[in-house]
């Protein structure tokens, strides 16, 4: 009896991984959505939204560059190490084409040290070096020394949070709100 119970706690387990994976589904459907209304916005920079394209979501660009977006959901923050996977595949792009721009949409706040790189012209000397080799590191096995810094330049991210009863996403956009429920309706 005892060995069914561990087996059925495992399976339990496993399954659940999946009720998470759903969720972060969810979540990038939402947000497929909000940038897809983006293009009613005459300021708007691209010309269409395509979901699970080259990365989740890639905004193909009118008159500039495209932009991919991996959107990432998950019930804890990552760490510096959690971000190789993404940025591995925005390497495998930006190897083809190093003028289009990606961004890492996450439904938590990233460590602050991430958001010093995107910012790393205001900071000391001595901490641009910190957080250049963190970056540096998750890099090194797709890019060379020379390549990391000016791809480092092409990344972006934003934290786009849900509410707490996770039925509905809000982002402020253009001086616009925007809330979908998850009928997808806006509210």
């Amino acid at each position: 009896m005892e060995d069914s119970e561990k087996t059925v706690d495992t399976i339990f387990k496993n399954r659940f991984g999946g009720a998470a994976n759903i969720r972060g589904i969810r979540y990038q459907i939402l947000f497929t959505t909000l940038r897809a209304f983006d293009l009613f916005d005459e300021r708007c920079k691209f010309s269409s939204v395509r979901p699970e394209g080259i990365e989740d979501v890639d905004l193909i660009g009118l008159y500039s560059d495209n932009e991919y977006i991996q959107v990432k959901y998950s019930k804890t923050h990552w760490n510096w190490n959690k971000l190789k996977e993404p940025l591995k595949n925005f390497i495998e792009v930006y190897n083809n084409d190093s003028n289009h721009r990606f961004v890492l949409v996450f439904n938590f706040e990233l460590s602050k040290d991430f958001k010093r790189l995107e910012n790393r012209q205001i900071l000391t000397s001595k901490e641009r070096e910190k957080v250049e080799k963190k970056f540096r590191n998750l890099c090194i096995d797709c890019l060379t020394n020379r390549e990391i810094l000016p791809f480092s330049g092409r990344i972006s991210s934003s934290s786009i949070i849900q509410c707490r009863n996770n039925d509905k996403l809000f982002k402020l956009h253009g001086g616009h709100r925007y809330f979908f429920s998850h009928f997808g309706k806006i509210v």
